[in-house]
């Protein structure tokens, strides 16, 4: 969430490749409510994002700068604030990638007051592994760029982890 609403959540994936992935079908398992899985659609271009939001970039509820758009915007997205595994799953079910199971291994979470994304490094690593996490905490990752305005949130929404 965001200091503005805690229901102002986000996942971003990276293509690492140089050809464009078609994403239909494709599913987060852990990422929503309910069902608990948000199915994607859409494509992440060669060496691009794809960013998944549970509002668009101008809705009020959004703490995201206008400069950042939302691929997908699907209200379903809901995070577990202390953990639960996250599985990012293609359309023929087989795992792509996944956060580590139990508690995240980073981020920052103080609802109102602070809130620091849980990044992938520079050099991914497997995604189960706590050692290929770190918590957004570079001053580049708090300005407008990505965010209306200066403040508690921390990120790098559609651009490279800081």
């Amino acid at each position: 969430g965001s200091i503005g609403a805690s229901t102002d959540e986000w996942i971003e994936l990276r293509n690492m490749t140089g050809s464009s992935i078609d994403l239909t079908g494709w599913e987060i398992v852990g990422a929503g409510s309910g069902a608990d899985s948000v199915v994607l659609s859409g494509s992440i271009p060669g060496g691009g994002f794809f960013l998944l939001s549970n509002f668009s970039s101008d809705n009020a509820s959004s703490a995201l700068g206008g400069a950042v758009s939302v691929d997908q915007v699907d209200t379903a997205v809901a995070l577990t604030d202390g953990g639960d595994p996250l599985t990012l799953r293609d359309a023929a079910d087989a795992t792509i990638d996944a956060t580590p199971a139990g508690a995240w291994p980073a981020g920052v979470h103080t609802s109102g007051v602070l809130e620091q994304s849980m990044s992938r490094n520079t050099t991914p690593g497997d995604g189960t592994v706590a050692g290929s996490w770190h918590t957004c905490t570079a001053d580049g990752c708090n300005d407008t760029t990505y965010w209306d305005i200066e403040g508690n949130n921390y990120g790098t929404p559609k651009a490279t982890n800081l």
